[in-house]
């Protein structure tokens, strides 16, 4: 049975390092631990890398339609929405914290809607604290690029991502991965 990962951010070098694409960077954090690498799929509007029973999806339509690739993906592998995670952004969290969770709305998550609009919304989350700066619009914010400081405390963090998506590769009950890695900050 094939699980489905999905990291949400925009496509193209511009992006690359902004806070928004922070599912992304995660993504291609595991790839890299597993040896695998990403090929554009046109037919899923992605870019997708596969590794063991897992697909890793970098959805090519940028952020707000990144549905558009998930629900191709589910549809084609036929995979149960218990079986996918999103990983994405969050404003409302402090830099590199994270929050699991199963299903709930889209938190004003434009992305997130997106997905929920094309697959449901009972597939499982993963946030990514990118904090937050009041002093910008918060288009800007999330379009600015990490700092040097952000992109050394995320390369601290590596070694937790992957950990976590291998418990989720594994098959480790959601709530127990809940209950290992919400709460993990850069403290």
């Amino acid at each position: 049975m094939k699980k489905l990962i999905v990291g949400l951010g925009n496509p193209g070098k511009s992006y690359r390092s902004n806070r928004h694409n922070i599912g992304f960077m995660c993504l291609e954090v595991y790839a890299k631990d597993k040896g695998v690498s990403f090929s554009r799929r046109t037919k899923f509007n992605g870019r997708l890398a596969e590794t063991g029973n897992v697909l890793l999806l970098k959805p090519t339509t940028y952020m707000n339609l990144s549905g558009i690739a998930a629900g191709k993906v589910k549809d084609y592998y036929d995979i149960d929405n218990k079986d996918i995670l999103a990983i994405y952004d969050d404003i409302d969290l402090p830099f590199m914290q994270f929050r699991l969770r199963e299903g709930g709305g889209t938190g004003g998550h434009k992305g997130i809607r997106s997905v929920i609009d094309h697959i449901g919304d009972d597939f499982r989350r993963f946030r990514i604290g990118i904090g937050r700066d009041d002093s910008l619009d918060v288009k800007d914010y999330v379009l600015s690029d990490l700092s040097k400081s952000e992109k050394e405390t995320f390369n601290d963090h590596e070694k937790d991502i992957i950990a976590l998506l291998d418990d989720f590769a594994d098959g480790v009950s959601f709530s127990n991965i809940m209950n290992t890695y919400n709460e993990k900050t850069s403290d």
